[in-house]
Formats: structure tokens, sequence, C-alpha cells
């Protein structure tokens, strides 16, 4: 399961065996033992066994790992640029203002939870803490955009450092349906700087300058639609199971 991994780990999978089989392995058809309710006659009872098995796997930080999860995401963004009316590529950057307001709650927050520092963290671990206060502004974003469209909208983001280890994001926007207007894409976006193009028919550019992203550093962070990457059709079955 790790396949060209250079440092593969090992992952404990534990499982416990089925109770109601449990439980028939030790009925008991025995005049002296009392009758439970809903079980018939039993003995005493045993809790199943507890089997573990360790399985080695991707790291998911090295070199090749990060360029195995690259191809993925991208084979998954081409299936959904193809099966799309139209494709948006977009920047989301954050204000000075902005960015003050979400280094100071990230701050709180580390403190609060680790007894530490923003300062005192690596560079890979601010950002993490930084960008997790910038999500819930992004779910709003596209909140904002369907309420304002009424369009049915599939994205993949992600979240790459700037220079100075502060988060921006690049998104890949799916149209299936009612069209968005740029205007609203980029006016509903309040927390900074943001700009929207349409990805040409065919051109799958932008679809690798997205997704290149994700191969740099083990720090990307990736945001996706639900099933991003499977036809509409599987989509609307599992929705209904």
């Amino acid at each position: 399961m790790h396949g060209d991994c250079l440092s593969p780990v090992d992952r404990a999978l534990r499982g416990v065996g089925s109770v109601a089989l449990a439980r028939l392995g030790q009925w008991q058809d025995d005049d002296d033992l009392d009758y439970v309710e809903g079980h018939g006659m039993l003995g005493d009872f045993k809790e199943p066994a507890t089997r573990t098995v360790y399985v080695r796997v991707r790291c998911r930080k090295c070199a090749r790992c990060l360029a195995h999860k690259r191809r993925l995401w991208t084979a998954r963004a081409m299936d959904e640029v193809r099966w799309s009316m139209r494709t948006w590529f977009g920047t989301l950057t954050v204000s000075p203002e902005r960015r003050f307001q979400a280094t100071m709650l990230a701050d709180k927050r580390v403190s609060n939870t680790r007894c530490e520092s923003l300062s005192s963290l690596s560079s890979v671990e601010r950002t993490r803490a930084i960008a997790r206060e910038l999500q819930p502004e992004v779910t709003r974003w596209m909140k904002r955009v369907r309420k304002a469209s009424r369009a049915q909208l599939r994205y993949l983001l992600v979240c790459e450092p700037h220079k100075d280890e502060f988060p921006h994001f690049h998104l890949l926007l799916h149209e299936r349906g009612q069209p968005v207007a740029k205007r609203t894409l980029e006016e509903k976006w309040s927390y900074g700087f943001s700009n929207f193009r349409l990805v040409p028919a065919g051109e799958v550019a932008h679809v690798g300058y997205v997704c290149k992203y994700i191969s740099k550093s083990a720090m990307t962070r990736v945001r996706a639609s639900r099933r991003y990457g499977q036809p509409a059709g599987l989509i609307r079955n599992a929705a209904k199971q």
C-alpha cells in the first residue's frame, strides 16, 4: 500500500469481532440458566476478541508521496473540467488588516490549546494555524457566491504560503449548470484581493498550475467538493443513498 514512498510508516488497524456471532457461539440450551429477554439462554458472555493488523502505508511527506498526491488531484480536476459547463481559475489573498486579525486569532488559539505562542511554532505549524482561522471565511465566501448566483458549483481549493509564510488560496471553480459572473466571485470575497478568469476550453495548464502547489511542500492543504472527480451520476446516486 505504500507504493514508491521513500519513508513508509506502519499503521495499526484494529477491529472487533461481531458481538452477534460471539453471542451465538456461546448459546447454551440449559434449563439451569436464566432466560434473558431478547437473547435466550446465555451463559457468561465474553466480549469478542480485538484483532490488530499492521499495514505499511505512505508517509505523505516525501517527494514521491507529494508527486503521487499531485498526479491524483490533477487527474480528478481534469475530469471535473471536462464534465463542467465552464471552469474558473481564481486566487484569494488576504488584506493587511485581515492578516493581523487572523494572526491574532491563531496566536490566541495556540496559546489556549498548547500554552505556546504562535512565533514559537515551526513555519509549517504557523501557516497551518493561520490557515485554520481563514478557512471559515472561505466557506462563507462560497456560500455567498452560491446564494447570489444560485449556481451549482464544485471546487478544488489549495492553500499555499507566501514567501513570508502567510497563506493564500488558489482554486478551480466548476459550473455544473447555471453560470456565475466574474463580478460575483470577486465582490463576495471581502478579506482582501481576488482575481478570477475563465479556463479556456480544452486548456489544462491552469489545472496543472493549481495542482503543482500540492507537490511543493507537505504544508499544502487541499479542500474539494464531496466526491470530487466523480461523474455527476455517481454523485447523485450517492446523495440518494
